[in-house]
């Protein structure tokens, strides 16, 4: 699968460009840059990547957008880490803050055993909001 081959950077920039198109309609390298706390200079060689492997498209007015190889794996990213963050939260009582953190982190290295694993887990563990 194509997510295992990215690199933590990748998959970050993807699922933040997700994020932000869940709130906003055009997306710039500046607004990537602002929510990354990176440089535009190096979003601007991140996206050039990420376009050139068929990931993001910029076009002529600098607005960037996924495509849907790069929103699948943002989509996945996105899901892992919730998943993380609910197993952390709601089933170890790790607090909030540091499962979000731990869960930034996990989210690139665990398994799609894992992942789904934990997600049966928490769906059979969890009491439902009913």
């Amino acid at each position: 699968m194509g997510i295992k081959k990215m690199t933590q950077s990748k998959e970050n920039y993807l699922r933040v460009l997700l994020e932000l198109s869940e709130v906003q309609q055009a997306i710039h390298s500046v607004d990537i840059a602002c929510a990354l706390g990176f440089t535009r200079a190096s979003v601007s060689r991140m996206l050039k990547l990420l376009s050139e492997t068929g990931y993001v498209i910029k076009n002529e007015y600098g607005e960037v957008t996924l495509t849907d190889s790069g929103r699948a794996i943002a989509v996945s990213m996105k899901l892992r880490r919730s998943i993380l963050k609910t197993f952390l939260t709601e089933i170890l009582g790790v607090e909030p803050p540091v499962a979000e953190k731990d869960a930034c982190k996990l989210e690139h290295i665990i398994s799609d055993e894992t992942e789904s694993k934990l997600s049966w887990h928490i769906q059979n563990y969890l009491p439902t909001n009913e």
